[in-house]
């Protein structure tokens, strides 16, 4: 699904209902295992609370299908905050790769460690994720086909923040999302 990876980079909450109250978890709680392990018989969602971008705050949302009808083969999601060309902190989200979205720590930490965001930064980061992007195999896509793509759109969806970019989530209204 589209919608888990941009959740967990969007730091999303997940607010819950059930006999002994409410409660609410983290996006990172939510998808670190299937619901069924966790969640109580009588529980229902109630709510999803998706935080406002602020001030230097971009999201983006980048996807691969073989069809324009079919499941995404892969995707990536992220959310950077920067201030005077600087990162400061990132999550960055990698998704249809396996059974849940995960985190890609190691781009997150190069990305805020960086420096000065320049046209190199995009590429290095796709380098990390090629690495260290827990990428599985299945029936649609070799390992290295799901390297290589999941390089590509994360370096596509960074460089794009610099520009007036159609896929960045926008505090605009009339913007593509």
């Amino acid at each position: 699904s589209d919608l888990p990876p941009m959740l967990m980079a969007l730091d999303a909450r997940f607010k819950f209902s059930g006999k002994p109250g409410e409660r609410e978890l983290s996006s990172e709680e939510f998808f670190a295992k299937h619901p069924k392990t966790w969640m109580a018989h009588d529980e229902i969602l109630t709510e999803i609370i998706v935080p406002r971008l602020g001030e230097g705050e971009q999201a983006f949302f980048s996807t691969f299908t073989r069809t324009a009808v079919d499941f995404a083969l892969e995707s990536v999601a992220g959310w950077v905050k920067r201030q005077d060309k600087i990162c400061e902190d990132a999550r960055i989200v990698l998704g249809a790769c396996s059974v849940l979205p995960q985190h890609v720590k190691e781009v997150e930490g190069f990305l805020v460690s960086a420096g000065p965001w320049t046209r190199e930064v995009p590429v290095k980061a796709g380098g990390f994720m090629k690495e260290h992007g827990k990428f599985q195999r299945d029936a649609r896509a070799s390992l290295e086909l799901r390297r290589q793509v999941g390089r590509v759109l994360l370096v596509r969806a960074l460089k794009d923040l610099d520009g007036p970019c159609p896929c960045s989530i926008a505090s605009k209204k009339g913007g593509r999302s």
